[in-house]
Order: structure tokens, then sequence, then C-alpha cells
């Protein structure tokens, strides 16, 4: 009918109106992006580590600066405040192995005080690599 195609062309004719703005995906093991920014920031990360061959780490530590920590021996935890980390400081946490071996496994894991895993990454290979993240922004308004 002569209605219904007036409707069908009045319809292909609107502008499509605009989504509201959404977080990123979470496009890589172990990489976390939450909306809301800083202020949902908890006031400590508990980071650990799991491996069957000794790791080297890479995190970022209780002033918001990254450390480093050649030669550990898993299982490996550490809590650590953010009540001196600057607003644009990440919580990370980077292991690594240099076993060359096929069976290497490492695993990391950050997570919120009550025991919440916020991120966790598990490589398993000669040379193994995981990597932990948490990235807070603001949504752009308008």
């Amino acid at each position: 009918t002569d209605q219904a195609a007036q409707a069908t062309q009045a319809a292909q004719a609107a502008p499509p109106t605009e989504a509201a703005p959404t977080a990123p995906p979470n496009l890589l093991p172990g990489v976390v992006v939450s909306p809301g920014g800083t202020g949902d920031r908890p006031a400590s990360y508990v980071y650990s580590v799991e491996s069957n061959y000794p790791v080297t780490l890479l995190y970022t530590g209780e002033n918001g600066d990254q450390i480093t920590d050649l030669g550990e021996v898993p299982p490996w935890s550490i809590t650590v405040p953010t009540a001196e980390w600057g607003a644009d400081a990440t919580p990370m946490l980077v292991v690594s192995t240099t076993s060359a071996k096929g069976d290497t496994s490492v695993t990391c894991t950050i997570a919120a005080p009550d025991g919440t895993v916020l991120a966790t990454d598990t490589k398993e290979a000669a040379y193994a690599s995981a990597t932990c993240m948490i990235y807070d922004f603001d949504l752009p308004t308008g």
C-alpha cells in the first residue's frame, strides 16, 4: 500500500540515533577497561603470580611507580596500597620467565582486597609472559 511505502521511506530517511558512549571492549586477555575513573580505585590491590619456574616481575608499587623484581620463585603475592598513587597510576603486573622448556606456565592476577579477581592472564609456552592491567577512565559526556 501507499501508506506502508511512505512509512518505509520515512524510516529510511530518518537520521540514525546516536548511541550512548560505552566502555571499549576488553581486547586482550588480562587487560581490563573499567569505566568510572580513579574514584572507584580500591584502597589496595593484591597482585599474585603462579609459575612452575622462577619469574621476573614488573608491577605498579605503593608509590605508583613501576617496580622490577628479578628472580622470584612463585608462588608470589603482595598487597599494594594505592593511597600514594597519582591520578594516572594504573594497576599493572607483568610476569615473565626465561625458561626455554615447553612446559612453562605463568599466571598473573590482580584482585580487590576482598579477593574479587579484577584481571588475570595465563600463558603456557617456552619464555612465557603474562600481563594483567586495569585501565580506569571517564566516559565522555555530550
